[in-house]
């Protein structure tokens, strides 16, 4: 059911003469339909959080990554055709509550075993991780703090992705 921005207001009207004043909790794509801004004090705006971490990695030996467009042949990256890639950085945008690399080439498939060693940065909201190899770009395990090591399906999504 959806609430006209009258039919908010009615409802919030009630509580006027209440000692505490409820607040009703909506989003912001519902505040901009309803015309609310945040100096009406009967709304709390909750704003999006962040869940996307930015990966910048400095990979030694792109050959190192294989890749498949048929989704059974790979093949070793000789070209520099892995997605994500901008010259010697490889920079997904990685959703950390699915495993998604959101900028991934939909129809590649990919296996990566790439030796970063102390020359990336994984960014996450404030959070920074600077240097070494953090464990989550390692879902298949074996980084020791040096190598991205993971596997990519055809829509972009890392296998055993977990993130901390």
């Amino acid at each position: 059911m959806t609430l006209t921005k009258e039919q908010l207001q009615e409802f919030l009207k009630a509580f006027e003469h209440a000692e505490t004043k409820p607040k009703m909790y909506i989003t912001q794509q519902q505040a901009d339909h309803y015309g609310i801004t945040e100096t009406d004090d009967s709304f709390v705006i909750l704003k999006e959080v962040q869940m996307n971490l930015k990966v910048s990695a400095h990979v030694r030996y792109w050959e190192d990554g294989y890749i498949s467009k048929d989704g059974i042949n790979f093949y070793e990256d000789k070209n520099g055709e892995m997605p994500c890639r901008n010259g010697d950085v490889w920079e997904p945008i990685i959703d950390v509550r699915t495993g998604q690399i959101l900028n991934w080439e939909i129809g590649v498939q990919a296996r990566l075993h790439y030796k970063v060693c102390d020359e990336g940065i994984y960014t996450f909201g404030e959070k920074v991780w600077d240097g070494y190899v953090p464990d989550f770009m390692c879902p298949e395990g074996g980084g020791f703090g040096d190598y991205i090591i993971m596997n990519i399906d055809e829509n972009g999504f890392i296998k055993k992705w977990g993130f901390e």
